[in-house]
């Protein structure tokens, strides 16, 4: 998780540097990619979990902060990522009644700037 907001700090200010111009340049894409294989890696994780309430009670919490602030707040939609919705999705299949309190926060965090 750390990695993920380490990638998405120093992507956030090189756009806002450098404009979205910088997200076509080799770096930047590297940075990318990173996220969105450490957000497949959080939501294969969490599918094949056995133990869900140490799943909701020590990770979904942090994991959510970062990672729908970063999604809420990146200005450029181009620079979302996708992979997101598929962690999130994945999140919420898997704890299904024991993550319902989380459901407004996720969809408020993704749904208008999804549509952007």
């Amino acid at each position: 998780l750390n990695v993920y907001k380490v990638m998405s700090e120093n992507i956030t200010q090189a756009i806002a540097l450098n404009g979205v111009v910088v997200t076509k340049q080799p770096l930047i894409k590297n940075m990318r990619i990173i996220k969105k294989e450490t957000l497949k890696l959080i939501a294969n994780w969490v599918s094949r979990s056995s133990d869900t309430a140490m799943v909701l009670e020590n990770f979904i919490p942090p994991l959510l902060d970062a990672v729908l602030l970063d999604y809420q707040r990146t200005a450029v939609p181009d620079a979302r990522e996708p992979e997101v919705l598929s962690c999130m999705s994945a999140i919420v299949n898997k704890l299904a009644g024991h993550i319902t309190s989380e459901v407004p926060k996720i969809f408020d965090a993704v749904f208008e700037c999804t549509l952007e």
